[in-house]
């Protein structure tokens, strides 16, 4: 079938993490320390990401980040997967990197088999299971990156990052695959930043490529806001072949836009489908903090579904992780 709507250039960069106030941990039950080195386990500055504005003295300089390292690192003994993969296993923390989070839950629901095939268990050393993650570099070879069992947690026990919903299984996945991309976008961009490196905001592109090793495609949904037969037929696609897609809704300047929709500006979410309602198309959509939208289905859990109509209005473009052509 001819691409219904013709590829645009380039992929959109932006995200917004879930509005939690920053807490200073005691060590929980099972904590291990003292803070740690090393990409390894990740450096817990970034924290603070993109939850809330930091503080600006009256020159408009920010303010120094504040120093986290008495935050406490857990292991984990849970499996890293807890029967089928899943996008509900995805829940965004506290760091502004829902174009890594809803683009692993997209594939999570469209090629589950990727994200097991990614990890490879190694030999247990210090007490710590350790993985490798492999990904493929720009240029398509394949690179494996170490991660362990250890997250960064909350006064409660619970992982701060990437986690998996509070009343689901626990299962590693997820997180540990967090940590791997942050350590690989710490390296591409040569910073040494932990999960800061995330928390500035990126492109499900990077994700897309590195798990799946093909060229994403990049749809602008705002020029093809009069064709919502075009757009369904395009997501139905994907969607038969199974391959993952994300929508990104605009930016902080027209948040005047989702003023009572349930729905966040500057976020990615992934897309799931399209499902005909009343012979309405309405788009299948998750938001990676598995909370937070529109109401109607009784269960805030981050699956929702919007009428093709309001979807173009309210999402700027979109991205589709999979290009055979390549």
């Amino acid at each position: 079938m001819p691409d219904p709507l013709g590829r645009s250039q380039g992929p959109s960069a932006h995200c917004t993490a879930p509005q939690r106030a920053p807490v200073r941990p005691d060590p929980a039950p099972g904590v291990v320390g003292p803070f740690p080195a090393g990409l390894d386990r990740l450096d817990p500055r970034g924290f603070v990401g993109l939850e809330r504005p930091l503080p600006r003295p009256p020159g408009g300089v920010p303010l120094p980040l504040p120093d986290h390292r008495d935050h406490a690192f857990r292991t984990f003994a849970g499996p890293l997967f807890a029967g089928r993969i899943e996008a509900r296993a995805v829940e965004q923390g506290a760091v502004a990197d829902c174009f890594i989070a809803a683009a692993l839950a997209s594939i999570a629901h469209t090629r589950p088999k990727a994200v097991r095939e990614v990890f490879e268990e190694l030999t247990a050393k210090d007490g710590h299971r350790r993985f490798e993650v492999t990904l493929f570099e720009p240029d398509g070879a394949p690179r494996a990156w170490p991660v362990n069992d250890e997250l960064l947690v909350d006064d409660t026990g619970r992982p701060i990052y990437g986690r998996w919903p509070a009343e689901g299984p626990e299962e590693l996945w997820f997180p540990l695959l967090e940590k791997a991309f942050m350590d690989l976008l710490n390296e591409r961009e040569g910073v040494d930043q932990g999960y800061l490196a995330g928390a500035r905001g990126g492109s499900a592109f990077v994700v897309f490529e590195a798990l799946l090793g093909a060229v994403p495609r990049n749809y602008s949904l705002a020029q093809h806001a009069h064709r919502p037969d075009a757009v369904a037929d395009l997501i139905r696609e994907a969607a038969a072949k199974r391959e993952p897609m994300v929508a990104y809704t605009y930016d902080k300047a027209k948040a005047h836009l989702y003023e009572g929709t349930g729905l966040i500006p500057w976020h990615t979410y992934s897309v799931l489908g399209v499902q005909d309602v009343d012979g309405v198309p309405h788009v299948e959509l998750y938001n990676p903090w598995a909370r937070g939208e529109p109401g109607g289905d009784g269960e805030d859990d981050g699956f929702f579904t919007l009428p093709m109509q309001d979807f173009l209005r309210l999402y700027r473009n979109m991205n589709i992780g999979h290009d055979p052509q390549r």
